[in-house]
């Protein structure tokens, strides 16, 4: 039998120092947002099981935690708050766009509990609607370095990539729909062998099968864009790479490229973005702290369509990043009357009462 005080699985409490990491992360995020003339946007924890669904795709009801309402509808904390969003502004229609929120709160998903990643988590981030600019894409890429530097976090690295490139290649090789989702799959496990036994047998040049095959391999600098534009011949594809390089290019004239690079096997959620797609990562992590992209069809599914352009942060994994790069702190010094705690404390200085009997 379980004790009274064992907490479920996936969820914990936050000690010092980690929950006043926490809490200074976020005052950082809202502050940057602010910054960048973001309104914030309060969300409900629950909706409907259906919206997520809609939202999500395939494999959504797997990582949802639903239950049925009394009066029989079917309901699910929020395991993703861009769906809220999405439905937020879906039925408005507003005469200045583009839209611009922030928003912070828990989320929920099933998931395997470790270091970083929890069943229930924080997560903070900001949505630029109405506009499928080029520069709307700078700006939410821009806003993201600033905010995670301003929380501390040095060793920014957030590889950038299109969820057309994938999607071009997939129509160009006559691919059905159930082979298409095998080709992605594979491509997100980083499996080379498998993808060139998939695509062996098709009527394709041997240098384009090699490309294909090394796909999981495609990262780097803006040299991967070099390197593959004479390889893709599809409109979709072609144009993908297009957008990337001239993200890359302005975020190279804003002297801000040093934190980003290429990634041609982003392939996540393909169902979801309908173009840049981004993860952020630290040096002193091995998983993602955040994610982020367009996606201009969701809002659709819930009204007036607009495209729109976001990202989410995680602040569970972002405290864990910032604290494995976190100095020393100050020295505490103990005091045992009053007086000179007084007056080390106008001083700035840290201290610790001593206990008296």
């Amino acid at each position: 039998m379980l004790k009274a005080r064992t907490l479920a699985p996936g969820v914990q409490y936050l000690k010092d120092p980690d929950s006043r990491i926490r809490r200074a992360t976020a005052d950082r995020l809202r502050e940057t947002f602010s910054g960048w003339s973001y309104q914030e946007l309060v969300l409900p924890i629950l909706d409907y099981a259906q919206s997520f669904h809609l939202a999500l795709g395939a494999g959504a009801e797997e990582r949802m935690y639903s239950f049925v309402d009394r009066d029989g509808s079917l309901l699910a904390l929020r395991p993703d708050i861009t769906t809220l969003v999405a439905k937020a502004v879906a039925a408005d229609s507003p005469a200045n766009l583009p839209l611009r929120f922030w928003y912070g709160g828990e989320v929920f998903r099933y998931e395997n509990p470790k270091a970083g990643q929890q069943r229930e988590f924080y997560q903070a981030g900001i949505e630029l609607i109405g506009s499928d600019s080029l520069d709307s894409e700078i700006e939410v890429l821009l806003i993201l370095v600033e905010a995670l530097q301003r929380c501390g976090l040095e060793s920014i690295i957030i590889p950038l990539g299109h969820a057309e490139f994938f999607n071009g290649i997939v129509e160009a090789l006559n691919l059905s729909e159930e082979a298409g989702w095998s080709l992605k799959n594979l491509v997100d496990h980083k499996d080379s062998w498998g993808i060139g036994r998939m695509i062996s047998g098709l009527d394709i040049p041997p240098s384009k099968r090699d490309f294909i095959q090394e796909l999981p391999r495609l990262a780097g600098g803006r040299e991967i864009l070099d390197r593959a534009e004479p390889m893709i011949q599809n409109p979709r594809s072609r144009q993908a790479l297009e957008r990337l390089a001239a993200i890359f290019e302005q975020l190279s004239a804003l002297g801000a490229a040093q934190h980003f690079l290429i990634d041609l096997a982003e392939v996540r959620n393909l169902d979801y973005y309908t173009g840049l797609i981004f993860k952020v990562y630290s040096k002193s992590l091995g998983f993602e702290i955040g994610s982020g992209g367009r996606y201009d069809t969701l809002i659709g599914k819930f009204g007036n369509a607009r495209p729109a352009v976001g990202f989410s942060v995680g602040l569970e994994r972002l405290r864990v990043a910032l604290s494995a790069e976190a100095p020393r702190e100050d020295a505490v010094e103990k005091q045992a009357d009053f007086q000179s705690a007084l007056q080390l404390r106008r001083q700035n200085r840290k201290i610790r009462m001593e206990q008296t009997s």
